[in-house]
């Protein structure tokens, strides 16, 4: 990825917007150290962004878990129905 990627993925982050999964997979290799000296953030800002890395990260990792490849938004209720009047 370049760096104008990654300085928008980080300035998403800043802004709270989603991110796409290569632009969160980037930012995983993003320490707070570099985000204060290469994209020059104080400590709050780079804190927010590594809060929004890993909210993005969490949510990449629920549409994992309830959307399985190949499925359909119905099969998916399905299953989640299932599950809950087992």
């Amino acid at each position: 990825m370049s760096k104008e990627d990654r300085e928008l993925a980080v300035l998403k982050s800043q802004s709270r917007s989603p991110l796409n999964l290569d632009e969160m997979i980037e930012l995983l290799d993003v320490d707070m150290g570099s985000l204060m000296v290469e994209y020059d953030l104080d400590l709050v800002q780079a804190n927010q962004v590594m809060a929004w890395r890993k909210q993005e990260a969490l949510r990449y990792q629920a549409q994992a878990v309830s959307w399985s490849a190949g499925s359909t938004i119905e099969e998916s209720v399905r299953r989640l129905v299932k599950k809950k009047n087992f």
